[in-house]
């Protein structure tokens, strides 16, 4: 049988815990971003409070509060060891900073103007590479 909590407990409940790191890229892939920062200045602004947590084999596996400039902005949870991470968020508001978070540390791999379309952008046809067959056998 499951106990429950609510978030005020889980916040007191944290409050006392040690920051911990949490991973940049599962948070990034959550707004469909596949870059990490050149450093690691955005750790002391990110991170995370474990609670509810066990280690499955050598990884850190269960739920954790995450915070941004130490105002908590979601719970992750990561049920098992090969288990994609999955953020519950506090508001659109907690959601929406943290996505203007990534995107800022990640802006000069994330957005480069030299790769945005024009209209005369030139695009490679793979048929000019390898012949107008599409089919794999020919």
């Amino acid at each position: 049988m499951a106990t429950y909590v609510t978030f005020k407990d889980v916040l007191d409940i944290v409050a006392d815990n040690g920051k911990e790191w949490t991973s940049f890229g599962d948070i990034a892939e959550e707004f469909q971003i596949h870059e990490w920062p050149d450093n690691e200045a955005w750790e002391s602004r990110l991170y995370e409070k474990r609670f509810d947590t066990w280690i499955c084999w050598d990884t850190p596996v269960g739920k954790a509060v995450i915070f941004l400039d130490d105002d908590p902005v979601a719970i992750s949870v990561k049920p098992y060891r090969k288990s994609d991470t999955e953020y519950t968020w506090v508001s659109m508001d907690a959601f929406e900073r943290v996505r203007q978070f990534v995107v800022s540390n990640v802006k000069d791999n994330f957005i480069r103007p030299d790769q945005f379309l024009g209209p005369d952008t030139e695009i490679p046809i793979e048929g000019d590479i390898i012949g107008s067959s599409r089919s794999a056998t020919q």
